[in-house]
């Protein structure tokens, strides 16, 4: 038989055994893998961030493909897309990590804001002017968000949820 037709569980979340996903042994496309995982896209002040560690700000550059691409149909305007920026644990990671880190940490018992990714984002929601969060490829219906409670409300939601999925669409109502 074929290695084409041969499949392999490929687990995209190291704390949410129960998610995984079927792709091809031969030719592996690492796109499409890199694709399956909680993404967030910031726009406005990341200087608020200088206060937590284990968290890298990073400015979104057209060589981020996947998400430069996702920022211009979300956002529109080139100036704009160019004010985006994400976060991860360090350069070489994702989102994703932050998030299932926070999952596992809610089963354990302990309380959304403190977590790292929810100080995180308890700050960032005063600062930033609107954030994008989503999971793989369905970045396009996300619920609108205008309270800060509301929000945090969500966030949890979603993390507590086996799927361990948010898709939010926040924004910070400046008076």
């Amino acid at each position: 038989m074929s290695n084409w037709f041969k499949k392999v569980i490929f687990f995209t979340r190291p704390f949410n055994y129960l998610q995984f996903k079927f792709i091809k042994t031969s030719p592996i496309d690492l796109n499409e893998a890199s694709f399956m995982s909680q993404f967030i896209l910031c726009r406005g002040n990341s200087h608020f961030s200088e206060q937590f560690s284990g968290i890298k700000i990073i400015r979104l550059t057209p060589n981020h493909t996947f998400l430069w691409e996702i920022g211009h149909e979300l956002f529109k305007q080139l100036s704009l897309v160019e004010q985006l920026w994400f976060l991860a644990p360090h350069e070489n990671s994702d989102f994703d990590t932050l998030f299932t880190y926070a999952q596992r940490e809610l089963y354990d018992g302990k309380p959304l804001e403190q977590t790292q990714v929810g100080k995180f984002l308890l700050s960032a929601i005063f600062y930033v002017d609107e954030m994008v969060m989503w999971y793989g490829n369905d970045w396009q219906d996300l619920t609108p968000v205008f309270d800060e409670k509301k929000f945090m409300l969500l966030l949890k939601e979603g993390l507590e949820n086996s799927m361990c999925e948010v898709y939010l669409r926040y924004y910070r109502f400046q008076a």
